[in-house]
This record gives structure tokens, C-alpha cells and sequence, in this order.
């Protein structure tokens, strides 16, 4: 019968079904390496951002330090 014959659309059937599943393999590597970058951009902005809240903070505190010396010496 042409379907179990070697090439028949049995063999034709999982000859596509495998080249689908290539394809999806290959989507997710492109998905992953994707995420991955995504991450490791994600990562290096929030340690910046992190590095500038601290500075802020810092700042912060010196100007209320200054504001407090300042209503004493003006109190």
C-alpha cells in the first residue's frame, strides 16, 4: 500500500511533522537566547538605577543634615 511504502504519506507525514518539529526547536533557541539578553539588559539597568537611588538617598540625607544645621543656627 503507498501508505507504509517507503516515501509513502506515511513517511511523507513524518518527514514534515520532523521538519515542524526542527523548526519550533529552533524558534525556541532564537526565544531563549532572546530572553537571555532581555534579562541580562534588565539586570545591568536595574543595577544602575539601583547605584542612582543609593546616590539620591545619600544626597538626601547630607541636604537634611544641612536644612537641620541651618534652622539651628537661624532657631
Amino acid at each position: 500500500e503507498s501508505y507504509t511504502e517507503s516515501g509513502g504519506a506515511i513517511d511523507s507525514r513524518e518527514d514534515g511533522i520532523d521538519a515542524r518539529k526542527r523548526r519550533i526547536g529552533d524558534q525556541i533557541e532564537r526565544l531563549e537566547y532572546r530572553m537571555e539578553q532581555t534579562e541580562t539588559r534588565y539586570r545591568r539597568q536595574f543595577g544602575a538605577m539601583d547605584s542612582l537611588v543609593a546616590e539620591l538617598q545619600n544626597t538626601s540625607g547630607y541636604l537634611a543634615s544641612q536644612l537641620g544645621a541651618l534652622n539651628i543656627n537661624n532657631g
